[in-house]
């Protein structure tokens, strides 16, 4: 998942002019007011995004996954990227199925307990599998006394919906810090230009 978002180049040179700022100072002042929204941005999403729709396990997963990639005033990109590929991330974003090499076993709540890092090694179907579960049909099975206990459901595929609201919230994020940061930095960039 890559999050990233488009301005519009002559509206902030419009501003420059409302400012009697200097044209050449509109660069670094913009990539300076990138970034600083891109921080902001990526602390709502790691915040308020994410917690407020998921049932968040691991409170650090997010801020580890989620990594910035600042602009510079030659490159004025700026974007969030998913590093550790895992939680599907983009698939929360955007919605869609998910097919599995194999097939994909998921936990029957009550029956499987879930830590802050998702099911523990040991309750995990290849730990169990040693310990004597079985597969019936689409499902494998513990054995506790005489009766079964239905650990997981197998499935080729799942879909996952769309239940985050990542590029949404990213982009409202950024294009209102941006349009608050430029002003400042464009102000602090003609101070620093007149000392010279």
């Amino acid at each position: 998942m890559e999050l990233a978002v488009k301005f519009d180049f002559s509206d902030f040179l419009k501003k420059a002019d409302e400012l009697k700022a200097a044209s050449d100072q509109v660069p670094y002042a913009l990539s300076r007011a990138i970034n600083q929204a891109g921080e902001d941005a990526q602390n709502v999403l790691i915040q308020q995004t994410w917690p407020r729709s998921v049932k968040v396990r691991n409170p650090s997963f997010m801020r580890a996954a989620l990594r910035r990639v600042p602009s510079t005033k030659h490159n004025l990109t700026f974007e969030i990227v998913d590093v550790l590929h895992r939680g599907s991330l983009k698939k929360h974003a955007i919605g869609g199925s998910k097919t599995a090499k194999s097939r994909f076993a998921i936990p029957v709540e009550r029956n499987t307990p879930r830590g802050s890092h998702g099911v523990p090694q040991s309750q995990r179907p290849r730990a169990l599998g040693r310990k004597g579960a079985f597969v019936i049909g689409n499902a494998i099975y513990t054995k506790v006394g005489k009766r079964l206990k239905l650990r997981y459901i197998l499935k080729r595929s799942i879909f996952q919906p769309k239940d985050v609201a990542f590029y949404e919230d990213f982009e409202i994020s950024m294009r209102n810090g941006v349009r608050t940061a430029f002003p400042l930095w464009l102000k602090r960039a003609m101070q620093t230009r007149r000392i010279r």
